[in-house]
């Protein structure tokens, strides 16, 4: 026999990853990984799964391959363009990583200001 704890405990844990996958699905990271992979079918199947796990993974691999793709010269420029210190004397990995982390940075500053006082 199941006890009303149990099923309460279910649903509330059952709630809270709906919400992280909302939060997700609601992200600036999953809206731009979607653009450029707007056909991935297991992503869709993730979601309704509810696969929170396999869609953060989708996004950066996604987000990290759409970079990677391009060439050292547009590297430094984007660099450049998110005021990426030092942009000039990294090599091509530490690059894309400080690309990364430099969009990720002013996504949060774009949130934090949207946020009302």
């Amino acid at each position: 026999m199941v006890a009303i704890h149990d099923i309460k405990n279910d649903v509330h844990n059952r709630t809270l990853n709906f919400r992280a996958l909302d939060r997700l699905v609601n992200s600036f990271e999953f809206e731009e990984a979607f653009n450029i992979d707007s056909n991935n079918e297991k992503v869709r199947i993730a979601i309704i799964e509810g696969n929170i796990e396999f869609i953060e993974k989708w996004i950066n691999s996604t987000l990290t391959r759409e970079i990677g793709e391009l060439s050292i010269r547009k590297l430094r420029l984007l660099a450049s363009e998110l005021e990426v210190k030092y942009y000039t004397s990294l090599k091509r990995n530490e690059l894309i990583q400080e690309i990364l982390k430099a969009k990720n940075d002013n996504r949060i500053k774009e949130t934090v200001s949207r946020v009302p006082c």
